[in-house]
């Protein structure tokens, strides 16, 4: 077994590596989890590096890593802001303005509606 118990744990230095988070873009979103039905309880979301694809008008499958601005966990249904990172020379980057609106999706499931809020 790798280190960590998985593949993906040993490439993450990679793929930090491979993220921008440059200081002449910074994207501050507004997301709400959506409920999705899993018995017995709703899903939890929380720490940092939490990969996702991001869907919206004139973006479509566009890998997005967001990290909580806080330390606190939220379930289906909660709102919050979060910063959103992507890879270097993503060229979507450019449509994601304050006030586009977008999902945020985990293989085909969509689990979370967002506005962006603030890019500098």
């Amino acid at each position: 077994m790798p280190r960590g118990g998985s593949v993906a744990y040993n490439f993450l230095p990679i793929i930090k590596a491979l993220c921008v988070k440059e200081s002449w873009v910074a994207l501050i979103a507004k997301i709400t989890f959506l409920k999705i039905p899993r018995p017995p309880h709703g899903y939890r979301y929380l720490g940092k590096n939490n990969w996702v694809r991001i869907y919206g008008e004139g973006v479509s499958n566009v890998a997005c890593m967001f990290n909580f601005m806080d330390d606190k966990e939220y379930y289906d249904e909660d709102t919050t802001e979060v910063e959103l990172v992507f890879f270097e020379g993503e060229p979507a980057v450019r449509k994601l303005v304050p006030e586009y609106t977008f999902s945020f999706y985990i293989l085909n499931l969509e689990i979370a509606k967002g506005v962006i809020l603030h890019k500098s």
